[in-house]
């Protein structure tokens, strides 16, 4: 293929993808080069970063909204919630660095990290609730019933 057959090819497929598909896609790593990075992936998440670390999952169960965040290894008292309109925060610290001893391999990380997720539905006053067990932080709120759509009936013009 000559160059400006790629170059059109190019053009004709970023009006249908964002330029960050494009970094995505030619910075992937072939299968036998992710096998041999597994030895040194950190804890800055799945696909090495940081805004996908820690992991969760949320979902809706009736009218109660729940996340579960994946948190192993990090002590409670190290970890932060905070709400600001709609959006979860979730900070904390992982500590690995233990004093008076001499490390042959230190691939887990010690450091801050910072998650926000953007809820679906706002919550209802006063129903958070959280809880850490096994690694992993689940926190529940209710959302406020929804209100049913009003009715707008549509008059017909006044014709001249």
């Amino acid at each position: 293929m000559d160059m400006d057959k790629i170059k059109q090819w190019i053009e004709i497929s970023q009006s249908y993808q964002s330029e960050q598909f494009w970094k995505q896609v030619f910075s992937q790593k072939t299968a036998a080069e992710n096998t041999s990075a597994d030895k040194s992936r950190t804890m800055d998440g799945p696909l090495n970063t940081e805004s996908e670390w820690p992991i969760y999952d949320l979902f809706l169960f009736g009218e109660v909204m729940t996340i579960t965040i994946e948190l192993a290894g990090i002590h409670r008292e190290d970890i932060e919630l905070s709400l600001k309109d709609d959006i979860l925060a979730i900070r904390g610290r992982i500590r690995s660095i233990q004093e008076k001893i001499h490390y042959y391999v230190k691939e887990r990380k010690h450091q801050q990290f910072e998650r926000l997720i953007k809820l679906p539905y706002l919550p209802e006053r006063n129903t958070f609730q959280s809880a850490f067990q096994n690694g992993l932080l689940t926190i529940t709120y209710k959302i406020p019933p929804q209100e049913e759509p009003v009715k707008i009936d549509i008059q017909p013009a006044n014709e001249k």
